[in-house]
């Protein structure tokens, strides 16, 4: 069955869409149960397919149903989340389109989440694929961006973290990224064992 073209749905499920016309990601939770978890994603679907067909009348949302791609992460849960990572340099390769999957590991939730070992936890759920991951509504202090980081200089292949606002990405370090990767405003000096032949 197709969608409708009815724009009057769109002003029905308002209420479900409000995160995304505001542009952020973001997570619905409902009966942990598939037949309703697949219903609610489609009506969802359904809401911004006709609010793509009404950029005039939903422009915010039009932008939404090109930039957000709708996942179930598990019964009972639906998160929307960018198809693409946000750009943080005119380096092409540091804008590396996601489609919000990891091929080669298993979904993972990337919406608002509050600690370094969330977002470690995460990453290593996402592996063994070694695609970036962008935690949307992600904000970490400085203690956390820190543990964050230490993380990251040990980790085999070394990563990279870009902040922006109001998200984080961790992704494979790069050549010439250095500039754009977050660092400790003052770093641990890095011990070096001399050692003398006596």
């Amino acid at each position: 069955m197709g969608y409708s073209s009815n724009p009057n749905i769109v002003e029905q499920r308002m209420g479900l869409l409000l995160e995304l016309k505001a542009g952020r990601a973001c997570r619905w939770k409902t009966t942990p149960d598939m037949a309703h978890t697949n219903r609610l994603k489609a009506r969802i679907h359904e809401a911004l397919y006709i609010a793509s067909q009404h950029p005039d009348r939903f422009p915010e949302l039009a932008i939404a149903a090109r930039n957000f791609a709708l996942y179930t992460i598990e019964p009972g849960v639906i998160e929307a989340k960018p198809k693409y990572i946000p750009q943080v340099s005119t380096d092409s390769s540091l804008s590396t389109p996601t489609q919000g999957t990891a091929p080669f590991g298993r979904e993972v939730s990337t919406v608002a989440k509050t600690s370094a070992q969330d977002l470690i936890d995460a990453w290593n759920a996402h592996t063994p694929s070694q695609d970036p991951v962008n935690f949307q509504q992600t904000t970490l202090d400085e203690s956390e961006l820190e543990k964050l980081y230490k993380w990251t200089s040990e980790h085999e292949p070394r990563l990279m973290i870009l902040v922006g606002p109001g998200f984080i990405t961790l992704a494979l370090e790069e050549i010439g990224a250095a500039t754009y990767s977050w660092q400790p405003k003052n770093p641990q000096p890095q011990l070096v064992e001399k050692r003398y032949d006596i």
